[in-house]
């Protein structure tokens, strides 16, 4: 009864197996279906997209240099409110809900400048066009934005590292290290390494099938547009979103760890 049993649950997860590859071939190829349907609309709108954002590049880096610079400004600061309050306070559970806020806004500035990178190096790589001296010009101004932007947020990120470890003394580690992430996690007690690779191993499970679906589409946006212009943009955002489920995971399992 046991060995039935068995293999009556070895043949539901092949048959599950086989269900999913055909849902995923009747989406596709309704993608598919669809995007040649509108071959000649997708042309004209990438067309149209693409040029405005090419004369517009510089304004569209320098609001995003703004952005980042704010973001930066804002976070650090409730950043560095919240670890003096956490210093003067001596009740165990102030310091814990005090501890949640301040990981909030650190998780916060942190995958906000990693959004404004991956945001700004697509923008870039639509607004790249050498026709003429004006884009050259419009080039070398890009460049020194991106550039800018990626200090900002870079040097931000630094900094927040810092200020975690001048609150919590027991914390090691140089971001600037190639060994950082090793070094952080051996200084990490046992309920902060659980948040890590429990957030880490949903992101990693989400983020195959998010990439699977994107080496769907840019094969389809390859064959039916051509230039490979859809398949880096879905690479950039494809980062962009493990970021942003890599932080959601780490604030719900935050939540859970002072509601136990």
């Amino acid at each position: 009864m046991k060995s039935t049993s068995k293999a009556k649950k070895k043949m539901n997860s092949y048959v599950k197996i086989l269900l999913w590859m055909a849902l995923g071939g009747v989406i596709g190829g309704s993608i598919s279906v669809g995007m040649l349907m509108a071959d000649d609309g997708l042309d004209v709108v990438l067309e149209n997209m693409t040029g405005w954002i090419h004369m517009h590049t510089v304004i569209l880096l320098a609001a995003a240099a703004v952005m980042a610079l704010v973001m930066c400004v804002v976070c650090y600061k409730k950043g560095e409110t919240i670890s003096k309050q956490f210093q003067n306070c001596t009740d165990d559970e102030g310091q814990a809900q005090l501890d949640g806020h301040y990981n909030f806004w650190s998780m916060t500035g942190t995958v906000a400048t990693t959004m404004i990178i991956y945001f700004s190096l697509g923008i870039l790589a639509f607004g790249f066009r050498l026709e003429n001296d004006r884009d050259a010009m419009r080039l070398l101004v890009s460049s020194a934005l991106l550039i800018v932007i990626t200090v900002v947020c870079v040097f931000y990120q630094i900094a927040v590292v810092k200020q975690i470890r001048k609150k919590d003394p027991m914390k090691r580690g140089d971001a600037a290290d190639l060994a950082f992430c090793k070094e952080w996690l051996k200084s990490c007690d046992e309920a902060e390494r659980y948040i890590i690779y429990e957030a880490g191993y949903k992101t990693y499970s989400e983020t195959k099938i998010i990439l699977l679906a994107a080496a769907v589409i840019a094969m389809t946006g390859e064959l039916i547009l051509g230039g490979g212009l859809a398949a880096a943009v879905l690479l950039l955002l494809c980062n962009m979103l493990s970021t942003v489920l890599y932080a959601v995971h780490s604030v719900r399992m935050e939540k859970q760890r002072y509601c136990l």
